[in-house]
């Protein structure tokens, strides 16, 4: 009789490796998520400083040049006669300013006269005041005019007796320097709020590359898989859809453990009968009857 052959040994397969902490792989020929270039932020940085920085800086250089433009055309001690004064281009802007070395000063000029080849130049009075310092004096403009045709012109001026002004400058108006600083104003405003919204952009793209590269893998979910630890990403497997490849087969289910057959209580013990009382005595025998008396 031959002996029985034991059965094949089954040894237990080994656990699947940990997974390192990091970003999961990704599924063959798979190509990883570009980093988003830093440019977007580096240019709004770079707006939100030279905007203001530029706006400040138009803004003071054109005011600077508007308070020089006063004298532009140059500036002449009191009274005036006949002096000349040249005019390369047209002027739509130009004055006639009064000045003193006071802060407050009045002046009291009559007969002025700006005389060029085509006669006299229209002086008008200016419908607001004006006050414009620099090199130390004050000038306050009193006439405002036009030049058309460029050349040679000759001012006069003669001061009244009640005159406190020093001097007569020939330039432009100050006002005429406000379009500029408006200008550089909306120039700052404009590259602030561009170089916000870029620096705002920028900032969230590479806050969503980030969160695609380390996605977040919920406990739960790691448990469900074999071999996954929790907090780790589970262990890679081919992507479902691909062609050639079967989607993935379910992990097989361990049946539950199935609780032993309840057992059947152990018989009762027969009842036993009532004990019979014992039974009563028999009465006793009654005596037997006295014989009869001898007769």
């Amino acid at each position: 009789m031959a002996a029985p052959v034991p059965p094949p040994s089954q040894d237990p397969q080994p656990a699947p490796a940990a997974q390192p902490p990091g970003p999961p792989p990704g599924p063959p020929g798979a190509v990883a998520a570009k980093k988003p270039s830093p440019a977007l932020i580096i240019i709004g940085i770079i707006l939100l400083i030279l905007g203001p920085g530029a706006c400040a800086a138009i803004a003071g250089v054109t005011f600077v040049s508007s308070v020089n433009a006063a004298d532009e055309f140059g500036s002449f001690r009191l009274p005036v006669d006949a002096q000349s004064i040249t005019f390369d281009e047209p002027v739509s802007d130009g004055a006639l300013y009064a000045a003193s070395s006071q802060s407050s000063f009045f002046y009291d000029l009559s007969d002025v006269a700006l005389i060029g080849e085509d006669g006299l130049v229209d002086l008008r009075t200016p419908s607001t005041e004006q006050t414009v310092g620099t090199g130390g004096s004050n000038g306050i403009l009193f006439f405002e005019f036009d030049i058309v045709t460029p050349g040679v012109y000759e001012l006069t001026v003669i001061e009244g007796p009640s005159n406190e002004a020093t001097e007569v400058w020939v330039g432009r108006e100050f006002t005429s320097g406000l379009g500029g600083i408006a200008i550089a104003l909306l120039i700052g405003f404009v590259g602030f709020i561009v170089g916000l919204v870029l620096l705002i952009v920028g900032i969230m793209k590479r806050s969503k590359a980030k969160k695609a590269q380390n996605p977040a893998v919920p406990v739960a979910a790691a448990a469900a898989v074999p071999g996954a630890v929790p907090g780790q990403m589970p262990p890679p497997g081919p992507a479902a859809g691909q062609p050639g490849q079967a989607p993935p087969a379910a992990p097989p289910q361990t049946p539950p453990a199935q609780a032993p057959p309840a057992q059947a209580p152990p018989p009762a013990p027969p009842q036993q009968p009532p004990p019979v009382p014992p039974a009563a005595p028999p009465p006793p025998t009654p005596p037997p009857p006295a014989p009869p008396p001898p007769g």
